[in-house]
């Protein structure tokens, strides 16, 4: 019992969602079961590492709870290897380079660049793949706040292959940030690239 309570407050706390319908839907080697399966054996090394007797030790324990939370969360992207299911943001890739993933319906996705921008000028494309209503917007950041430079649209009569463009001014030397969000009870699924002007 200790267990199953331990399993549903990682998968709520990290964000975990499986059903059926989504486990169909994976391939069986990357399926919702293997990778719970896979969450599960590695808490329960960590909990040794850190020579707790229980989950409820080390949950009970603030800096050992934080702890474990950050690796489980590391582990998980890891598990998850750059799809959608990847916690946190994602880093924003520049030159050309494919910037892609699914937003499940009502969720958000934050690209961000791993270092300041060099250049004023930039433009993003963004193409539907399929699924419903987005916003998509960019975003420049100095460390302290979020300064929001443009935002477009997509409906969720757009047809798959969609594309609008993004053009952002005035952003040497801050972060830059994409943010996907869905809009309404569908998934987004999409794809962008990220260059200078």
């Amino acid at each position: 019992m200790k267990h199953a309570r331990f399993a549903l407050v990682v998968a709520v706390g990290l964000g975990v969602g499986v059903c059926a319908r989504d486990a169909q839907a994976q391939s069986a080697c990357n399926s919702g079961a293997k990778v719970l399966e896979a969450i599960w054996g590695r808490w329960g090394e960590r909990i040794k590492a850190k020579a707790c007797k229980s989950s409820e030790e080390c949950l009970a324990n603030t800096q050992k709870r934080e702890e474990l939370l950050r690796e489980m969360v590391a582990f998980w992207n890891e598990q998850s290897q750059g799809s959608w299911a990847t916690i946190g943001p994602r880093p924003l890739l520049d030159g050309g380079a494919l910037n892609d993933g699914k937003v499940i319906a009502g969720g958000g996705r934050l690209f961000v660049s791993q270092a300041p921008l060099d250049a004023d000028r930039w433009e993003i494309v963004v193409t539907k793949q399929g699924g419903g209503a987005a916003d998509v917007s960019f975003s420049t950041s100095d460390g302290k706040s979020c300064l929001p430079q443009r935002t477009v649209t997509f409906d969720k009569d757009d047809k798959p292959g969609t594309k609008k463009t993004l053009s952002v001014d005035k952003a040497t030397g801050m972060l830059g940030v994409v943010k996907v969000d869905a809009r309404g009870s569908n998934a987004f699924d999409y794809k962008f690239t990220f260059q200078r002007k």
